[in-house]
């Protein structure tokens, strides 16, 4: 018999722009999942993973943080055992339409779809990725865009497997997921198999050097503009020289940058597109 899994909340007064730092370390120290809204970030950690030393760690950095300018307040901790965050789930998770085609739902939600549309079943979980955040909606609107029938997709931190998932309706013929947790990987396969896209979307632990020499029509990564800049020096051996590389995860503040960093590995934006405080980037080799 498993023993369900109760959680640590940490919630963080903070700037927008003091986020990313956060993010970051916070999934450095094992979260399994962000939560981010306006003034205050809340990370989520396993209640059996998290230790002291993770508490002193964060404080200790929020500190340093804070002496580099950051504006940022002290955390908070609360235990939410798992009965509770998956009624929290069910009462808050409702239907949401992405675009005229895409809506994604939880499967307990009923929803009288049109012909044409596409819809996505999530089970949520930690994994991130439920279609509510606005770095998610914005690739799942580039994808409906930039996918071509029958093409390969490389989909890179899949999370709950919703990108995965919206390519593989769209038309991909194959859709290769890969994700460094492993709580994620199998929501991920999850939700992969609730949605009938198993035959054609696979999710692999593990990051992209797990590849090997596959290459993809279009490759998508929803995660943070350090991540992805580091990922961009490594994805010239899997690309074709007409992919498009969809990119989420960015501030509009950080437009300027990332179109400078594209540029110094060889890469040309060709179209940006935004929703609140959120960038995506479509990128091609020129």
């Amino acid at each position: 018999m498993n023993r369900l899994t109760s959680w640590i909340e940490v919630t963080i007064p903070a700037a927008s722009e003091s986020f990313e730092p956060v993010e970051n370390f916070l999934f450095e120290q094992g979260s399994c999942g962000i939560e981010e809204d306006k003034k205050v970030l809340k990370g989520y950690f396993r209640e059996d993973l998290f230790s002291e030393k993770i508490k002193k760690l964060l404080e200790f950095y929020i500190e340093n943080l804070r002496m580099m300018g950051f504006s940022i307040g002290t955390p908070e901790y609360r235990n939410i055992p798992a009965e509770d965050w998956n009624h929290n789930w069910e009462k808050n998770f409702k239907p949401i339409q992405i675009t005229s085609r895409i809506v994604v739902k939880p499967p307990w939600e009923k929803w009288k779809s049109k012909s044409n549309q596409i819809i996505i079943n999530i089970i949520p979980k930690m994994a991130f990725g439920t279609g509510t955040h606005e770095t998610t909606q914005l690739l799942l609107e580039l994808l409906e865009v930039y996918l071509h029938p029958s093409e390969t997709v490389l989909d890179i931190g899949t999370g709950s497997g919703i990108l995965a998932i919206a390519g593989a309706k769209l038309g991909a013929s194959r859709v290769l997921g890969v994700e460094i947790d492993r709580n994620a990987v199998k929501n991920a396969k999850e939700n992969i198999f609730y949605n009938k896209v198993d035959h054609i979307a696979e999710i692999r632990p593990g990051s992209i050097e797990t590849i090997g020499s596959e290459k993809f029509d279009l490759v998508l990564a929803n995660i943070d503009r350090i991540t992805i800049t580091n990922l961009l020096p490594k994805l010239g051996g899997y690309i074709l020289p007409d992919t498009r590389l969809l990119f989420s995860g960015f501030l509009t503040t950080d437009e300027k940058e990332m179109k400078e960093t594209f540029s110094v590995y060889g890469y040309q934006p060709i179209e940006t597109k935004s929703k609140g405080e959120w960038l995506s980037f479509v990128v091609c080799r020129p």
